[in-house]
């Protein structure tokens, strides 16, 4: 009787003692097999011509149709899935929501139909695709900045960045900037291209290989998200000069420590290591008698930069300085010298909203600040520098006061206290060392220090001792 559509009735009942009408329906391949909103009682049905026959003609279903009704529905089913087939494409072939669709809108009901297994199966493949269609696209219009702001995002509040870190990833991003592939930077080719461009700014190998340190995490950042595969094997060679430990010794420290700042304005004479003489005008002579007080406290205590600067009044207790490092976040405890506790009696009415035992400067100012700092204290020993730059080796000569930075106070701590005699144990437990592998650099100047002393005992008689 219906050409476009072929109907059924369900052998499984309702609650109501009827059985639903189901509808099959072929367009261009696709079926759909599902429910149309009816049912009949099963002895009402003619399932040879596939209508309805109540035996008057009031007589209604529990959905409130007469026979009439229901027959006249099933033929305009038919009759629209007709029409709709004979208005598509030959070539279209349209999905099962589509024909699903249609099947409301003839009807009219807002119901949602019953679907198969099979038709359940065939939407979830169907959305998987369509959402692998999507991420494919996604990801072939991202370019590799795009993954690492994504990547700055997660990391930063999973790894708990502070913001100056924050600031050097942003800034990195920029060395990706003329990267569009991901997968591309993950090869051979991409990494030496990433390098090339490096040694083409002209930055140092140590600068490099920390760029690429960063890199190594991004990319194995991508690779735990599933952008890539897998971090590419290859790793580049770059050439590395161990670099000498920057420290003030005990009498360079102390003449820092006693060091009084001369007046803004004032012009000081100062020489050389060669003993050549030049004047230099001191400026900020404020900032200079801080940065002398913090950079010694931190020689006297091992802090580094960021434990002190947030040292709080609150943090020192009767034992000494209670902290919970910021790098490490382990909690050591250091005992108090004379030396670190005059510092801090120094600044016992400093007035801080959040606390802090000392003044702040920054990182960055105070490493400026150092440098004239130990010029104008003469600490001016020449010192070796030979490292690789742009793929060549550079060899230089610098005076010590331009290599001094913040950490070279907490450098100073360890080699004085472990040329003192003390156990590199006890050093490890102030500093909050791990293991003894980085306490090796120190140990060694320490070894140094030791076999030259015991050369004073070849001039005991000429000493007249």
């Amino acid at each position: 009787m219906y050409k476009q559509a072929k109907f059924y009735l369900s052998p499984k009942s309702y609650d109501s003692g009827e059985n639903p009408i189901k509808v099959s329906v072929s367009v261009h391949g696709t079926r759909l097999l599902t429910t149309i909103g009816q049912t009949v009682p099963p002895q009402f049905w003619n399932n040879e011509t596939k209508t309805v026959s109540f035996p008057t003609r009031d007589t209604t279903n529990a959905q409130g149709l007469t026979g009439g009704q229901i027959n006249a529905l099933l033929l305009k089913i038919a009759a629209g899935f007709a029409d709709y087939e004979s208005k598509l494409p030959k070539t279209y072939k349209p999905t099962v929501e589509e024909l699903r669709d249609k099947l409301a809108a003839i009807t009219g009901s807002k119901r949602k139909t019953v679907q198969s297994k099979r038709e359940k199966a065939e939407a979830a493949a169907r959305a998987k695709e369509e959402e692998k269609a999507r991420l494919e696209a996604e990801k072939a219009a991202k370019v590799v900045c795009d993954y690492f702001r994504e990547f700055i995002e997660e990391e930063k509040d999973a790894r708990e960045w502070a913001q100056g870190t924050t600031v050097t990833m942003r800034g990195f991003s920029k060395k990706l900037a003329g990267f569009d592939s991901l997968e591309y930077l993950n090869t051979e080719d991409g990494i030496k291209e990433f390098i090339g461009n490096l040694k083409n700014e002209g930055l140092t190998n140590r600068t490099i290989e920390k760029k690429y340190r960063l890199l190594r995490w991004f990319l194995t950042w991508a690779a735990r998200k599933g952008y890539i595969d897998r971090v590419c094997s290859y790793k580049p060679v770059i050439k590395l000069i161990k670099r000498p430990v920057i420290y003030l010794t005990p009498s360079e420290l102390m003449r820092l420590y006693r060091y009084q700042v001369p007046a803004n304005g004032t012009k000081v004479t100062l020489h050389t290591a060669a003993g050549k003489e030049y004047e230099k005008t001191v400026e900020d002579a404020a900032a200079l008698a801080k940065t002398r007080d913090l950079f010694c406290f931190c020689a006297f205590t091992s802090l580094r930069y960021s434990d002190m600067a947030k040292l709080r009044r609150s943090d020192i207790t009767e034992e000494g300085l209670n902290v919970v490092t910021k790098k490490t976040h382990d909690r050591v405890t250091i005992e108090l010298n004379n030396y670190s506790r005059a510092i801090l009696d120094k600044y016992a009415d400093l007035q801080s909203p959040q606390g802090l035992a000392l003044p702040v400067i920054s990182n960055q100012k105070m490493n400026e600040y150092l440098k004239h700092l130990c010029e104008l204290c003469e600490i001016n020993e020449p010192v070796n520098m030979d490292y690789y730059k742009a793929g060549k080796k550079v060899s230089e000569v610098l005076p010590k006061y331009d290599l001094i930075g913040t950490h070279a106070g907490r450098r100073s701590f360890v080699v004085m206290a472990l040329t003192m005699g003390i156990s590199p144990e006890i050093v490890m437990k102030w500093t909050g060392h791990s293991d003894y592998q980085t306490m090796k650099p120190y140990i060694d100047i320490v070894g140094k220090a030791k076999a030259a002393a015991m050369e004073r005992f070849n001039q005991i008689e000429e000493a007249g001792l």
